[in-house]
């Protein structure tokens, strides 16, 4: 069980049918609960990366009894279950060398999932996991009988913010079994996960994924003509089914719908490969966009005969503005700027997955490099990959170990960077505890650094620590139908009898459906909120909700540096997500259903569809990048000096 490598389905229980099934139900009577993943290759809706799931995730209140569906003996009982976020490691919590620990931020205490394995007369074993570790009481080899309590709902944190526990079941062989047969009646046919993923797809196959795709698209994105017309859209799209004339993988699939979704411009819309992408190599130089030059970072071949500093000139024959330009075709965000994909690029994982995508670029073992050394002449080099099978992460590196960083800069000005609009239990309380310090000490300026903040679903908790003057943290937001949706049929996270929008309405001259914020913005000050000089620093990877939240506190008065935000100002399409899964292929499309609309009110200094502007344009600088230092913090901090005299 601890060497599983689980992954989920998203989807919502309309009704259960209980006089069918062998099983009795999981929670007693009057218990509200409803199936949060189904079993599967699916997504997980915390990290968004692919996984499989041999189970049912079941939603319940926190500490609700769980009971025993059938009669059995006690086979296995752990306390110290620990899960990786990516669902990939698992281990006894005591297990962890402290230097492990210190490594991994994610083995903490409050991870622990408290799990009970039931055996069955015929050999079977049913398994819970998500249970209150202290409070399970149970030994291995105790009898069971069906509705006895063997523990209560605790948190499942790699899997969902809210609590429920995971069921699943395994043969007398300890291979998974679909316990939704006797559970729910219904059959996943899990042996068809037992079967090879397939490698080519004929030309009907493909153009029915296709189909899935375009109609997803067209159905149920609410910004899918925001930046690019109806009509160029529709050529592109017949354009495209034209050129599906012959079996293809999915990766040569992937590069014909890519730069669809890129015409988008929706950093939300992405594809997600549901078996993973493993490459026999990667591009083994990590690079920097910085002053309209290409410049080595590290050169991770196995010669390693580029230094630090030397500048890229030409990668296999081809001028390096013509590789990045090739790739930039591929890349999709809110924002379309060249801060923002210069950015991207800098990362060794982007690079060879933009590679992949390409038509005339390739993943390869070898590369021919033309460079300027540090001494003006210009010279060859071959790049070797180092190793094989070398696993391509689908997500941006992180620059900080920790999601945030307090330190005091000087007397009068302290420095808190935040990396994520994800705050546990835990976090809030220690983000707390650095704000009440900040409210004894009272610096004159705080610098909250927001440019590698990536997002997540709490913007209120630190806006209204950082700003004194109240604000309205629901917003207008759209959805292009309030009864059912036609492509749930092909979800991996939803029935297709789900409503998902029933209080949305329609408006007078505005098209599609319609949710308006009833709470009207409260003008008093907020007590206990930071009241002196704020600044925030922002860039490129200021995505998602962590643009939303930069807004905010310019808004509410900050002075901001940096470079433009990767996330819209004035809109973004988030918070609703369907996984739509194209056909036979090996792909699903992340396809966001709501859009919301944070800053209505125009401001002159920022055009529809760009980000957050900074009042002080700060870029990086070729010097800052080769010798690690922070020219725009730097900058900030003279500004606040500035402000002191």
């Amino acid at each position: 069980m601890r060497n599983r490598i689980l992954l989920m389905m998203l989807c919502i229980l309309a009704s259960v049918n209980l006089s069918s099934q062998k099983y009795s139900w999981i929670f007693p009577t009057g218990t509200k609960s409803s199936i949060y993943l189904k079993p599967g290759n699916i997504i997980n809706p915390q990290t968004k990366q692919p996984a499989f799931n041999d189970g049912y995730f079941i939603s319940a209140p926190y500490d609700a009894p769980v009971l025993a569906v059938e009669d059995g003996k006690v086979s296995m009982v752990s306390k110290n279950f620990l899960l990786s976020p990516d669902l990939s490691e698992s281990m006894i919590f005591h297990q962890f060398s402290e230097s492990y620990r210190a490594g991994r931020p994610w083995v903490k205490r409050e991870n622990i999932i408290g799990s009970i394995s039931i055996q069955l007369s015929d050999g079977s074993k049913i398994h819970y996991l998500g249970l209150i570790s202290n409070r399970i009481k149970l030994i291995s080899g105790e009898s069971i009988h069906k509705g006895d309590i063997i523990g209560y709902v605790g948190n499942f944190r790699v899997i969902s913010k809210d609590p429920c526990i995971q069921i699943s079941k395994s043969d007398k062989l300890g291979k998974i079994s679909d316990i939704g047969i006797q559970l729910f009646g219904e059959n996943n046919h899990f042996e068809k996960f037992s079967k090879p993923p397939k490698v080519q797809f004929s030309p009907s196959e493909l153009k029915e994924a296709f189909r899935i795709f375009r109609k997803a698209l067209e159905e149920g994105h609410p910004a899918l003509y925001d930046k690019i017309s109806k009509q160029k859209l529709d050529s592109i799209f017949q354009t495209a089914d034209n050129f599906i004339t012959k079996p293809m993988s999915d990766i040569e699939f992937a590069e014909i719908i890519v730069p669809i979704i890129a015409k988008i411009g929706c950093s939300h819309t992405y594809l997600n490969f549901l078996n993973g992408i493993r490459y026999k190599w990667f591009f083994p130089l990590k690079l920097s966009l910085v002053e309209n030059r290409c410049i080595v970072l590290a050169d991770l071949s196995m010669q390693k005969s580029i230094k630090r500093g030397n500048e890229i000139l030409k990668i296999d024959g081809k001028p390096i503005s013509d590789v990045v330009r090739e790739m930039k075709q591929y890349m999709f965000n809110d924002v379309q700027t060249d801060e923002w994909k210069n950015e991207l690029l800098v990362l060794p994982n982007w690079f060879t997955r933009f590679f992949l995508y390409s038509t005339n670029l390739k993943v390869k073992q070898s590369y021919k490099i033309e460079f300027r050394d540090e001494n003006n002449n210009i010279k060859e080099a071959t790049a070797i990959s180092p190793s094989r099978l070398q696993p391509v992460q689908l997500k941006l590196e992180k620059d900080q170990q920790t999601d945030f960083l307090f330190n005091r800069i000087d007397r009068e000005t302290y420095f808190l960077a935040v990396q994520s609009c994800d705050f546990d239990d835990l976090t809030k309380k220690k983000i707390q505890s650095i704000m009440d310090s900040i409210l004894i000490e009272k610096p004159r300026n705080l610098i909250v650094d927001l440019r590698y903040n990536s997002g997540g679903n709490d913007i209120a908790f630190l806006t209204k620590k950082l700003c004194s003057k109240r604000f309205n943290d629901q917003c207008l937001s759209m959805v292009k139908s309030n009864a059912t949706y036609d492509l749930l049929r092909y979800s991996t996270n939803y029935t297709k009898e789900t409503i998902l929008f029933p209080d949305y309405v329609t408006v007078k001259d505005k098209p599609c459906f319609w949710k308006v914020p009833t709470e009207k913005t409260d003008s008093s000050e907020i007590v206990d909120a930071y009241k002196g000089k704020l600044y925030v620093l922002t860039g490129p990877r200021t995505q998602s909700y962590g643009a939303v939240l930069a807004s905010f506190l310019y808004n509410a008065g900050a002075i901001v540096v940096g470079e433009e935000t990767g996330g819209a100002y004035y809109s973004l399409n988030a918070e609703t997500f369907a996984f739509v899964k194209m056909g036979e292929l090996n792909l699903s499309l992340n396809l966001p259903l709501k859009k919301l609309f944070f800053n209505e009110k125009q401001d002159c200094g920022i055009s529809e569809n760009r980000g957050l502007i900074p009042h002080f344009k700060i870029s990086k600088t070729l010097q800052s990048v080769l010798h690690d230092t922070d020219n725009q913090l730097d900058y900030c901090i003279s500004l606040t000096k500035l402000e002191y005299k």
